[in-house]
């Protein structure tokens, strides 16, 4: 025995099974350290995306109930019931509520998660339409208390824009829903009259669909996760269990434990919370992912790297010893495939033959490097999906808003109206309403076509008129037009915002006799030039330097006028803009002759 271990057939087995066997360990370490890498980075990828997803899709459903208040409010019918309900007898408030209802109703059937919409008057009246409640009873607004009605009705009120409000517990039908609101002036555009709000409920239960959605197809088998939201104060806006809607979110290591408990699955193996904002709201989505879940896949590849480890080295010294050739053909074959799954290479396929346990190995890579395969593929496939049902939704909202349209009843009704007047000779109102469907048929068909300049200039005529008795005849138009130009081309509604921006800004609090001229002549053979030049009180020079800043979220018309001057004439086209307050501005256009 002792002279075993001196031998030199002792020594060549041991430094073959030290060359053979320490380094198949090392490179099932690395495989395991890589493959575990990439798992980690493909799961935490996914929730990012999921978290993504939620991000979009709320953000897209916010932006959606916006468009639907902007449409109430800008309503005629609505708002002209609004002014019937206002400030007509108990009769005239009866018979326009219940046509108001019926009109409010049209817009909260457009989506199964509007519960309902309620107008409150300025005088305190209100007019609902609550789908779950057919009744005389308005149990969404009824719910608040005075002061909460009055905090309510002032925040929306004197905001100039789309207010969101928390979540609210309801009861209908003894059973509990949560609602949260969202709310907009509105007034008479006609008169200025101040007619009150309009408050839009939504069912909470929207929320936790879009947040958790992800949950059934996250991963393969596999990542266990829940999503919620919260407000800037860190209360719970959106949870599974209403009962903790409204309450603070408690970030310490307990509080999650505590929240944890009344989740949908089984997350109390400890967690990892990432968030994403919700910047139109204000709101926060929390997403808590288990531990254990998702580390599912890297236990069980540590467990198989630890048995195949145990395995080779038994195996292998067997092998050694009786068939050191074979050995060492097959552990090449091996190390040859690891190197391509670590570069990247998933379909690395062993193909050993005989009936050994370095087949049985080789099988076991093969398996593995499958089902990585396979996880790769699945999160592939979670990517296309969320994407394409991103797509599908946005899709299908921009057709139902474009549905919506009918220019061939504005037409028709503007037709009638026109009628109307000249048959009761009014014919200043037959006037504009003329030049308002004109104006329409100018602007609704081919934004992005050119007209003559002598087509151009008779539609600012229209829209001007028609500014300039809204104004009550504040201002006066001079203009300044070379009758040679007349025949030449210009892109549709491309001095427009101009000289609107002169009227709306220029012409604001102004004291003095307002006066807008619109000059238009030919610079040379080449070119044409536009002026647009007003008396009004100028624009300040802080707000100047920044007006055509690509980074300032606020756009106005004058950077949208910059913007198509590019994409139609790229350089050949400048814009200049001179300003003095209480002096007045000139906008000048430098853009190429088209016959």
């Amino acid at each position: 025995m002792h002279r075993f271990y001196h031998s030199l057939r002792f020594k060549l087995l041991s430094v073959c099974f030290l060359i053979s066997i320490v380094p198949i360990i090392i490179m099932q370490m690395i495989f395991y350290n890589l493959s575990e890498s990439y798992i980690k980075q493909k799961i935490n990828s996914l929730t990012n995306k999921n978290l993504s997803y939620i991000q979009i899709s709320i953000e897209s459903d916010l932006e959606y109930y916006r468009g639907i208040l902007y449409r109430i409010a800008a309503d005629d019918a609505i708002t002209d019931d609004e002014v019937k309900v206002k400030n007509g007898d108990d009769f005239t408030r009866e018979s326009y509520g219940i046509k108001l209802r019926d009109l409010l109703a049209s817009y909260a059937d457009i989506r199964d998660e509007i519960v309902g919409i309620t107008y409150i008057s300025s005088s305190n009246q209100d007019v609902f339409y609550d789908k779950r409640n057919m009744s005389a009873t308005n149990y969404i607004w009824d719910s608040y208390s005075s002061e909460e009605k009055e905090k309510i009705y002032n925040n929306v009120h004197n905001s100039n824009r789309v207010v969101f409000f928390n979540i609210k517990n309801h009861y209908y039908n003894n059973e509990k829903s949560c609602l949260y609101n969202v709310g907009i002036r509105v007034w008479n555009i006609k008169t200025g009259e101040d007619l009150g709000i309009i408050l839009l409920s939504i069912d909470e239960q929207r929320l936790q669909n879009i947040c958790n959605i992800q949950s059934d197809t996250a991963t393969n088998n596999s990542v266990k996760e829940y999503s919620f939201i919260v407000d800037s104060k860190n209360e719970i806006l959106s949870f599974s269990d209403k009962n903790y809607i409204g309450k603070k979110f408690d970030q310490t290591e307990h509080g999650i434990a505590t929240l944890m408990q009344s989740v949908p699955f089984d997350l109390k193996n400890g967690v990892l919370v990432n968030s994403v904002s919700i910047p139109g709201a204000n709101w926060k989505v929390i997403n808590l992912v288990d531990k254990e879940s998702m580390f599912y896949e890297i236990n069980l590849l540590r467990k198989f790297t630890i048995i195949v480890t145990f395995l080779i080295v038994i195996f292998c010294s067997l092998f050694i010893i009786l068939f050191t050739n074979k050995f060492y053909g097959s552990v090449k074959t091996i190390i040859e495939a690891i190197k391509r799954a670590k570069s990247g290479d998933f379909n690395a396929h062993l193909r050993l033959k005989g009936e050994n346990e370095l087949v049985f190995i080789g099988n076991e890579f093969n398996d593995m490097m499958l089902k990585i395969k396979g996880l790769v593929e699945n999160l592939k496939q979670q990517n296309e999906y969320i994407f394409e049902i991103s797509n599908r939704k946005r899709e299908a909202e921009i057709n139902a808003i474009v549905a919506q349209i009918n220019p061939h009843f504005l037409y028709n009704t503007l037709d009638c109206i026109n009628w109307i007047a000249i048959r009761d000779e009014n014919f200043k109102i037959s006037q504009m309403i003329g030049n308002l469907a004109d104006i329409l048929r100018y602007s609704i068909h081919g934004v992005n076509e050119q007209v003559t300049i002598y087509e151009m200039i008779e539609w600012l005529k229209k829209y001007l008129y028609l500014y300039s008795v809204r104004l009550n005849y504040s201002f006066q138009t001079v203009w300044n037009i070379d009758d040679n130009i007349l025949s030449y081309k210009i892109y549709k509604l491309l001095i427009q915002p101009v000289v609107e921006n002169a009227i709306v800004h220029g012409f604001k609090e102004c004291d003095h006799k307002q006066t807008l001229l619109i000059t238009i002549r030919k610079e040379n053979e080449k070119s044409l030039q536009i002026k647009i030049e007003d008396n009004g009180v100028g624009i300040p020079e802080e707000k100047l330097v920044h007006l055509f800043d690509v980074t300032c979220k606020k756009k106005v018309g004058l950077f949208n006028v910059k913007e198509r001057l590019k994409i139609y004439y790229k350089d050949s086209a400048q814009m200049h803009i001179d300003s003095k307050q209480q002096k007045g501005t000139k906008v000048t256009l430098k853009i190429p002759l088209v016959s």
